[in-house]
């Protein structure tokens, strides 16, 4: 099948992610040489405030997103790239939660010390803290993608060959001996 390679399913992820970051990227360089591009302004705004002052900015325009939710995105783009750099694609075991609780719980403290005026958050803090969040994550996404995708591609196990474990799609002649089994 298609996905049966760890390599393919990585690279495969590594493009979405690519490609996921140029939306919001491609806005202010649209702008720029006078391409209007609210349509991908309109995209993220169900998912960011994208203030101005708050935003990474290319020829003078503001990203479709804050500089948080693009350093959480860039993160998990940097992430899954240097991921092989890590651990095998062939190894989907996941890291100690840990290693993303520490990321969130740093973003949530930067986010809350602004949120009830105890300190003002900065550029700075929200950046990295989005940052190393995105890059953690991609340490729990890359095995879960990779194993996802294999388990499609190679499809669901057979009913014959593990009948306590029902696929979700089986053929008319799976079905006769699955109720059968469990009679």
């Amino acid at each position: 099948m298609m996905f049966r390679s760890a390599t393919k399913c990585y690279f495969l992820l590594l493009a979405f992610a690519i490609s996921f970051d140029s939306l919001f990227t491609l806005p202010p360089i649209l702008i720029h040489f006078g391409i209007n591009a609210d349509l991908f302004y309109k995209f993220f705004q169900p998912v960011c405030h994208q203030m101005d002052a708050r935003s990474f900015h290319i020829f003078g325009y503001k990203l479709g997103v804050c500089s948080r939710c693009a350093s959480i995105y860039y993160g998990l783009t940097l992430g899954i790239f240097v991921y092989p750099l890590f651990k095998r694609l062939e190894n989907v075991s996941m890291p100690r939660t840990i290693y993303i609780a520490i990321p969130l719980v740093a973003l949530v403290v930067d986010f809350s010390v602004n949120f009830v005026n105890i300190a003002q958050n900065t550029f700075v803090s929200r950046s990295i803290t989005g940052g190393l969040l995105g890059i953690s994550t991609a340490f729990f996404f890359v095995p879960v993608w990779i194993s996802l995708l294999k388990e499609f591609s190679e499809g669901m196990p057979s009913t014959k060959n593990n009948p306590s474990r029902p696929s979700l799609i089986m053929s008319h002649s799976d079905r006769k001996d699955y109720s059968q089994n469990e009679k």
